[in-house]
């Protein structure tokens, strides 16, 4: 392995190791610092890799932060597309409504720096980070709005209001509070979406909250 004096990779040291390192030290800083406060240069060194690395994997700093986004959507539009599918009984409805919340729970659990940068960043209107949700995200939402829809049609949703968008927000908002506010949640209040039995007590009385009754 090739490597300059100081012990960065060169760039001629081409593999996945290196891209993957360079994604983490991105989030792990742009997490800390926030996107625009960290350099290309800060980020090589932290991962004690050469800064032409960046260019030839991702094109510039914002090509980093849309790499680490698309790693964290891959797949997430064909999973929800599967959960979100054709139900077959109140039962099933409601399982499958469960199924999506524990889903969007585990992702953030599985990457809460990321998560929270994706948010922070979508507020800022950064372009890659629109530009993932609107091919991802968005695409969820409205796969969610419209399985809501399909479930307030059959009967299974109480019938205080036909804005699917709004019994939408009411289910996903406190997991995306909680998303948003992990630290202090956990610090002055002792709750945590990481703590299973708070969790599924959570999703389950949110979901009896919108169910007929």
């Amino acid at each position: 392995m090739k490597s300059h004096n100081d012990g960065s990779v060169v760039a001629g040291d081409f593999n996945n190791d290196s891209r993957k390192k360079l994604i983490d030290t991105a989030v792990e800083l742009f997490s800390k610092k926030g996107f625009h406060a960290v350099s290309v240069r800060e980020i090589c060194s932290q991962a004690k890799l050469n800064i032409s690395l960046i260019s030839y994997y991702f094109s510039g700093k914002e090509g980093l932060l849309v790499a680490a986004l698309e790693e964290l959507s891959k797949g997430q539009l064909e999973r929800v597309e599967v959960l979100l599918g054709k139900f077959e009984s109140r039962l099933d409805f409601e399982a499958r409504l469960k199924g999506f919340l524990n889903g969007m729970v585990k992702l953030y659990l599985d990457n809460p720096l990321l998560i929270r940068l994706f948010l922070e960043e979508l507020e800022k209107q950064q372009a890659g980070a629109e530009r993932v949700f609107s091919q991802t995200f968005f695409k969820t939402w409205e796969l969610f709005t419209q399985f809501i829809k399909q479930g307030r049609q059959a009967g299974f949703l109480r019938s205080s209001t036909e804005n699917d968008r709004i019994i939408a927000i009411q289910l996903l908002s406190p997991f995306l509070g909680l998303m948003r506010t992990s630290v202090s949640s956990k610090k002055f209040y002792q709750i945590t979406l990481a703590d299973k039995d708070f969790r599924d007590a959570l999703i389950e009385q949110i979901v009896l909250s919108v169910l007929e009754k």
